[in-house]
């Protein structure tokens, strides 16, 4: 399915750098909001930078990024708090069982130190 947006209702939206509204729209997705408006630019913006934390990224957007885009509408299918938390969790969840899994098949342990790291303590 592909991602529409619709940028009428942003004011100066073409003075906002080309890349950082790109970010915001793509980050309507990680956020599970098809709109930013100003009751909501807050919470789009925790939703985004927690998805981003839960997949080891630096939030791509910032909140002066989200602010200047309130009025942008996507297709994007927007989901309750306690939702959006349960897909942040899910993601982080599957995150640790794949660090035990690898742990279990060797691979987080450590290196044995070098004779040189054993005498420089």
């Amino acid at each position: 399915m592909s991602l529409n947006w619709n940028a009428k209702n942003v004011e100066g939206w073409d003075e906002i750098d080309p890349g950082r509204r790109e970010s915001v729209i793509f980050a309507t997705m990680a956020a599970d909001m098809g709109e930013i408006t100003e009751e909501n630019h807050e919470e789009f913006y925790r939703r985004t930078v927690a998805f981003a934390m839960a997949i080891n990224e630096k939030p791509w957007v910032s909140l002066d990024d989200v602010k200047a885009c309130i009025g942008l509408k996507t297709n994007v299918f927007t989901t309750t708090q306690a939702e959006h938390r349960k897909r942040v969790a899910r993601i982080f969840q599957d995150k640790v069982r794949d660090w035990i899994y690898a742990e279990k098949q060797g691979y987080h342990k450590p290196k044995p130190k070098s004779e040189e790291e054993v005498s420089n303590g």
